[in-house]
């Protein structure tokens, strides 16, 4: 009996496991579990709410609360792709080298992660500033340590104990080990991302995960493949 392989599945497989174990917005990736997607443009985000506390009644029990599941509908912006064309005699004069997997996994690690990655925190940072939370920062060593700490409190104060990931572009995490006041804070710890346990830097027990400073920019252009491929910084911040 010949071999049954599904080998576009398990390709597939692959280049998602190698997306999100390669960007450094991976983790990121846990956190759409619950999303509700059903083909087009547009997918769901529930939001689970309960009533709160109320006064208990010896004659009547508890007060009746309610809980509630609403949906938040959000269109997806962006519809990206290419397509690579290669034929067995290209693959055969390249000495295999230029085959699909070298291909998809070259196209995956210079092209689509640092894409996602631009993507995905310049619209973290159009959406806080749009909610009025982004401000300009220049770091230097003197006052970094006491501005991470005064965000992060922020945050806290807002949120609760929420889980936190600290992300900076690596000249401005250099700047952050140059504090001395930091090394009586800093430690060692291990980061999951996919299947890949990482091992960073953690700011009182919270990671803090290095991006390259091309994919944190407030602003993108993603060219249309006509004038141009990618994408490319359009504004500093």
């Amino acid at each position: 009996m010949p071999n049954n392989i599904e080998t576009v599945t398990l390709f597939q497989q692959a280049c998602d496991q190698q997306l999100i174990e390669g960007a450094t917005s991976g983790w990121m990736e846990a956190n759409a579990g619950r999303v509700k997607y059903s083909g087009g443009r547009d997918i769901k985000i529930p939001t689970l709410s309960t009533d709160g506390l109320g006064d208990y009644d010896r004659n009547n029990g508890y007060p009746r609360g309610k809980v509630s599941l609403e949906y938040q509908t959000k269109t997806m912006e962006m519809d990206r792709g290419i397509q690579f064309l290669l034929d067995r005699i290209e693959v055969d004069e390249s000495g295999f080298i230029a085959n699909a997997t070298a291909a998809m996994s070259t196209f995956q690690s210079e092209n689509v992660i640092p894409e996602i990655d631009a993507y995905r925190y310049s619209k973290l940072y159009k959406l806080a500033n749009e909610a009025g939370f982004a401000e300009g920062y220049s770091p230097v060593s003197s006052t970094i340590l006491s501005k991470l700490k005064n965000d992060i409190t922020a945050i806290r104060d807002k949120c609760g104990a929420a889980d936190l990931v600290i992300v900076m572009p690596y000249p401005v995490a250099d700047i952050l080990d140059s504090s001395d006041k930091l090394q009586r804070q800093i430690n060692v710890g291990t980061f999951k991302q996919g299947s890949v346990d990482l091992t960073v830097k953690t700011f009182n027990g919270y990671p803090i995960v290095r991006v390259p400073s091309d994919r944190m920019y407030s602003e993108y252009t993603f060219n249309d493949g006509k004038a141009g491929f990618g994408f490319a910084k359009t504004d500093v911040v």
